[in-house]
């Protein structure tokens, strides 16, 4: 582990674990606020699109698989 030679080294490894420990938890409040309103209609759409061109790979995949072709 770390092991720090005097004080003011033991210090300044305290408060960078303190600011570490304090923007993680305004990055998680801030996060969690943005995901508290709803998704837009181009979001909507967006995601839509994507699930429906993910679902369609798949499928592709799949038959391709059972085709032989993917070998």
């Amino acid at each position: 582990m770390f092991n720090p030679q005097t004080p003011w080294a033991a210090g300044a490894i305290f408060l960078a674990g303190i600011a570490v420990i304090v923007y993680t938890t305004l990055d998680i409040n801030r996060t969690t606020r943005l995901n508290e309103r709803p998704m837009t209609a181009d979001q909507t759409r967006a995601l839509a699109e994507y699930v429906q061109h993910v679902q369609d790979k798949s499928a592709e995949e799949t038959l391709r698989r059972l085709s032989g072709e993917g070998k």
